[in-house]
């Protein structure tokens, strides 16, 4: 793409980003940013294919305008001060719930944070599938995070109300009454901040075990088996 067309996408980015400022997602269509344009749709779609692909250019815009936070200290504070970062940081913008609940695609939010997060791993021992694997899942659970709260918000304004069942499923299962019964005061005792934490440490707590890397590699590419009528995984 020559010069002048990426000078143009970038346009586009920056009108779509005005729009879901003012209006949120919901007001951004491919018909309205090509009238604040100035251009028919058809000219849009040829340098931007779909809403879905917009809207993953709008988010990695948006991510690499953030002012983020210098990580400093051992591996895993790094790690834990980064997640929460990404976590406060994003939920920022009122209008991501909206966008990641489209499914856009944002598995990295941005080079720089890839290469911090995952050269803390690299420094606690980790190989490429546990480095991987933690970085996913822990974009994983804040972006879910940021998407429940986004909910929560558009539903109560505060918190996700509990879901309502009968005396009689509750009498059956209770372990999941004893939970729900408390379930505004748990929601808002709740943080994400101890469960990132716990997530860092049981990553860093199987990577230092004494199985070289090879073998726990080898064992997590082992099919899980059936004990009892339920999987088992094999883990290291």
């Amino acid at each position: 793409m020559d010069g002048a067309n990426i000078e143009r996408r970038q346009h586009i980015v920056d009108v779509a980003i005005r729009i879901l400022n003012e209006g949120g997602v919901d007001a951004l269509n491919m018909r309205h940013l090509a009238a604040e344009l100035h251009l028919r749709p058809m000219a849009v779609y040829y340098y931007v294919p779909n809403k879905s692909t917009l809207l993953t250019m709008v988010l990695g815009e948006v991510v690499q305008r953030v002012v983020w936070s210098r990580y400093s200290g051992p591996p895993r504070e790094r790690l834990l001060s980064q997640s929460v970062d990404l976590y406060d940081k994003l939920g920022d913008i009122p209008w991501i719930s909206d966008v990641l609940h489209e499914g856009t695609s944002v598995g990295i939010p941005s080079l720089s944070q890839a290469e911090n997060f995952l050269s803390a791993c690299y420094e606690l021992g980790f190989d490429d599938d546990e480095a991987f694997g933690l970085w996913r899942t822990t974009w994983f659970v804040i972006s879910s995070e940021l998407q429940w709260n986004g909910e929560a918000r558009v539903r109560r304004g505060d918190h996700m109300p509990a879901p309502e069942f009968t005396d009689a499923d509750m009498d059956a299962h209770p372990s999941s009454a004893r939970v729900f019964e408390q379930w505004k005061p748990l929601s808002e005792g709740y943080s994400v901040v101890p469960f990132l934490a716990a997530l860092i440490d049981g990553a860093i707590a199987n990577a230092r075990t004494t199985v070289p890397a090879t073998t726990r590699k080898a064992i997590r590419a082992q099919p899980a088996r059936k004990v009892g009528g339920s999987a088992e995984v094999a883990s290291a």
